[in-house]
């Protein structure tokens, strides 16, 4: 499938790519933080759960051709959140989301990604 928009772009601290079957385990750092998803999900997930949610923003590219990415900090090579486009059913347009965990708050890693 070719996608709409590249499969993966780089800043100076970042990566934003496609997501790997293990990113699921960093990503829980933010799944699993109450303060994190306060305003998203609205309760912490299972480690399944966590792992669900980054197979549906897999699955977000294949359906749409675009899709949030794995937010990736090049010093560390840990997997920081998922930054992109997204756009769900009950969603009445795109939007660009943002869900990184705790420790990369105030770091400016969201406006650079974004």
């Amino acid at each position: 499938m070719k996608f709409l928009i590249p499969e993966q772009l780089e800043t100076k601290r970042l990566i934003l790519r496609m997501f790997r079957d293990d990113d699921w385990r960093d990503l829980h750092e933010y799944y699993s933080d109450d303060m994190c998803i306060k305003y998203t999900i609205g309760r912490v997930l299972t480690e399944a759960e966590s792992w669900r949610e980054m197979a549906i923003r897999t699955g977000h590219w294949l359906l749409h051709g675009y899709g949030p990415y794995a937010v990736e900090e090049k010093s560390t090579g840990k997997v920081a959140g998922i930054v992109g486009l997204w756009y769900p059913i009950e969603w009445p347009e795109p939007e660009i989301t943002w869900h990184l965990s705790r420790s990369y708050f105030g770091r400016g890693f969201a406006s650079e990604a974004a």
